[in-house]
């Protein structure tokens, strides 16, 4: 089963674990660990573990993109990453009594870069057996804001699925190009929502007024998830991890499950129940975009989905 993701700002995470942060003084790093990152990588590394054929497209570029392709086929992740001049960026993560993360924001494309690309992502689409794309994270500034509503257009037009995660201006312009499915967490559908004028809406009626997207999930961190599928709607319960690691990549490890799930035909209920599984395991990993299948299907069993509306 082929399935491909598209990470336009991916990074090298670098996670540092300190046992007590202090700011403004000198902070001993206790371990560290440096792994390919951006959001539709650690998607990527999700889908691998599950079973998946994942072709990763994107911009990658310098050092720090030719240690990036060495950590993506370290976790056999199949490299179609558009090579650029600029330097791939790096994010820090510091682990301690408070999560605090450094983000870089990203190299600039140039426009002959941005072709390459477009004609690498036109390549992977002739692939008959490519089930869907996902695509993931923030847009690097020099991309029009309109640029994930040309990339969808493309892909649709090819007859594939497309899975998106994004939020503010990247997610609003595709209102007129919408993907077939859409994960966001709450605070990004509210905004959404307030961009439309949605305000008086509750979050199930703006859930079925964006008749577009046939499936949307949005995750609410501990008090589980709702989903629109199609014009039904389901509360997902689960019961909060007493213990968290890093709960970073938790969102791009549900993107994962709930693109798995899809492409494999499964059933909705079993569908839902692996996506949120993932995203619950991922947090009992240092590094972002890590499951164990074994943990997965035992949290499965303990995922509630109850339709409330159909």
């Amino acid at each position: 089963m082929n399935i491909a993701t598209i990470t336009l700002n991916p990074a090298i995470d670098t996670i540092y674990h300190v046992d007590h942060w202090v700011e403004g003084s000198i902070n001993r790093i206790r371990s560290h660990l440096r792994c390919a990152g951006g959001k539709g990588i650690n998607v990527a590394k999700v889908l691998r573990t599950l079973g998946a054929d994942v072709s990763c497209l994107g911009f990658i570029g310098g050092h720090h993109g030719r240690l990036l392709a060495d950590l993506m086929q370290q976790r056999s992740l199949i490299n179609q990453m558009t090579s650029i001049r600029a330097e791939t960026r790096i994010c820090i993560n510091i682990l301690s009594q408070h999560h605090t993360e450094l983000l870089e924001q990203g190299p600039s494309i140039m426009d002959h870069e941005v072709e390459q690309f477009i004609q690498q992502l036109n390549a992977i689409l002739q692939d008959k057996q490519l089930k869907i794309v996902v695509i993931s994270g923030s847009l690097p500034a020099s991309l029009p804001k309109d640029f994930y509503s040309t990339i969808i257009d493309l892909i649709k037009k090819q007859g594939v699925s497309v899975l998106l995660d994004s939020s503010g201006s990247s997610l609003w312009s595709t209102y007129n190009t919408p993907p077939m499915v859409l994960k966001v967490n709450e605070s990004e559908w509210m905004e959404y929502k307030e961009h439309l004028s949605w305000n008086d809406e509750t979050l199930e009626d703006s859930l079925l007024r964006m008749k577009s997207i046939p499936i949307i999930l949005i995750t609410q961190g501990k008090d589980g998830a709702i989903a629109k599928w199609y014009q039904e709607i389901y509360h997902i319960h689960h019961d909060p991890q007493s213990q968290i690691i890093n709960a970073t990549g938790s969102g791009d490890s549900v993107s994962a499950g709930l693109a798995f799930g899809i492409a494999q035909d499964l059933p909705v209920e079993e569908i839902l129940q692996l996506a949120i599984a993932c995203g619950i395991d991922n947090t009992q990993h240092l590094e972002a975009g890590t499951i164990t299948p074994k943990t997965v299907e035992e949290l499965k069993s303990s995922i509630t989905i109850s339709r409330i509306y159909s």
